[in-house]
């Protein structure tokens, strides 16, 4: 399937209120988001600077509620017109927003929204079979409804939701990601003044207590969560996905026990499985026979599952490894001198050298290397 995103007819306008100043602080920002967890963020010369996900401010990088937006956006994938369906929704899914800009020429034309894509698929039939095949349920954490929304906010960080049940393992309700965020961005009903006499405002965060994770997990909860039976097909299950509001399903037992997931971003996975991933050309100098053989194979592995993972984020041409190694008098390597080299299509490459004593851990720190400052380019600064 090689759908593009002009032929799949699922660009969107940008909707009011989507856009933000990146002088904003991100505690009112956050506090404004009502059908979607990001925001399009622009500077003072209204040139867009990255999207803002709620997500990943709060979970991921913690920011103060008082940081200004533009510190906290990162800069996503540029999708055009010919972009392909498929990518989109690999991206969107790994991502975990619900939205991302279209681009024409030099200025974003458009959104493609999460939902419109999974709505797609449902309308037709042998492409919603397929997808439906490559479907993988998320795990559920469950917590009982005693305790704060600081027993559960570290399982919550990767996840959707978490599910509250009973003393009988039954469920009772859940908590999202989204609810729990709520913890973080809501203010207090009060006056509040600016630090060192400035003005008062509306929005400011200054000495306030903004964190409440000291909350009881009810105030939070969900009673009436979306629930279906884990017996129900795959198909049955996304097509009641697309009705139910939030859009995750928690699937149950005949004990009315939680036993798994499913959200859109699951549905979103399942669809990027369809495109053919080309394979990377990994170049890599063997080692000395100080390093085993076994070893040699295991490090081969790691590096394909790398090249795979790093493939979906970026087109690459190829993976390049160089090994020096340091000879002691005894014949033995003292050390691993590692470079690595990433080949995106195109143009650019991004290259990690590091040293250790283990083949493996040289070539480990490279990759993790590579992976940082893969990340720190598609951050907006």
């Amino acid at each position: 399937m090689n759908v593009t995103l002009s032929q799949a007819k699922l660009i969107n306008p940008v909707p009011s209120g989507l856009n933000c100043d990146h002088d904003s602080l991100l505690g009112s920002v956050l506090n404004q988001l009502d059908q979607t967890d990001v925001k399009l963020v622009y500077d003072s010369n209204n040139q867009f600077i990255g999207l803002l996900s709620s997500r990943r401010s709060i979970y991921k990088n913690s920011y103060p509620m008082s940081t200004k937006v533009g510190r906290t956006t990162f800069m996503p994938q540029k999708f055009e017109l010919k972009s392909s369906l498929l990518e989109v929704a690999g991206y969107l899914a790994a991502e975990r927003i619900d939205l991302v800009p279209v681009w024409k020429g030099q200025a974003i034309s458009g959104v493609v929204w999460a939902h419109d894509i999974v709505e797609y698929i449902s309308q037709n039939p042998s492409l919603l079979t397929e997808v439906a095949q490559k479907i993988e349920l998320d795990e559920v954490v469950t917590h009982q409804l005693d305790g704060s929304i600081n027993d559960i906010y570290q399982n919550i960080k990767d996840r959707d939701l978490i599910v509250i049940i009973d003393a009988l393992g039954k469920m009772v309700g859940a908590v999202t990601a989204a609810d729990v965020q709520q913890a973080f961005i809501i203010p207090t009903a009060k006056q509040r003044f600016g630090k060192n006499q400035n003005r008062s405002t509306d929005w400011a965060f200054d000495g306030e207590k903004v964190k409440r994770l000291d909350d009881p997990i009810k105030n939070y909860l969900t009673p009436e969560f979306p629930v279906a039976s884990a017996d129900q097909s795959p198909v049955e299950l996304i097509m009641q996905l697309l009705t139910v509001e939030p859009k995750i399903l928690v699937l149950q037992d005949l004990a009315s026990r939680p036993v798994g997931s499913l959200s859109l971003r699951n549905v979103l996975m399942a669809f990027s499985k369809l495109a053919e991933q080309p394979s990377v050309n990994i170049i890599i100098q063997k080692p000395s026979a100080n390093v085993s053989e076994n070893d040699f194979q295991d490090s081969l592995q790691q590096l394909e599952v790398f090249s795979q993972k790093m493939n979906k984020r970026v087109p690459l041409d190829k993976i390049e490894v160089k090994i020096n190694e340091t000879i002691s008098p005894s014949r033995k390597t003292a050390s691993y001198n590692t470079t690595l080299i990433m080949v995106p299509n195109g143009s650019g490459q991004y290259v990690a050298q590091t040293k250790a004593s283990s083949y493996n851990q040289s070539l480990k720190s490279a990759m993790k290397q590579i992976a940082k400052q893969f990340r720190r380019t598609h951050q907006a600064v």
